[in-house]
């Protein structure tokens, strides 16, 4: 975690995007300053069969870690417990029915700037 912050110092500060990874998901901040909005993307990296049961979970926890630097970084963000929301829910939803050797889909947050 403390490479994150040190990542997320550097890159949020240029207002442009941070990232965080593990061996399931590959998570995004991106803050727009052109259009003022903030958004998370969590893109799966491994087929159904390996993924963890909960994987949304794992998404929407360093989608919060990644939103919590932001706020600390002075980036007017919403710190919620599910960034991804009901899209997430659902996304958890239907991969449970996805056959072997298919990678779930990408899930993007709403904006997440407080206005």
């Amino acid at each position: 975690m403390k490479n994150l912050s040190v990542l997320f110092g550097l890159v949020f500060s240029m207002a442009i995007h941070a990232s965080e990874k593990n061996d399931y998901v590959d998570v995004k901040i991106n803050h727009d300053e052109a259009n003022g909005q903030t958004i998370l993307t969590c893109e799966p990296k491994q087929k159904i069969e390996n993924m963890p049961e909960q994987w949304v979970k794992i998404c929407n926890e360093i989608g919060q870690a990644l939103l919590q630097e932001a706020k600390k970084n002075g980036k007017n963000v919403s710190l919620t417990a599910e960034p991804f929301g009901m899209g997430g829910r659902f996304a958890q939803t239907l991969s449970q029915d996805l056959p072997d050797g298919v990678v779930p889909t990408k899930i993007t947050s709403g904006d997440l700037t407080i206005r």
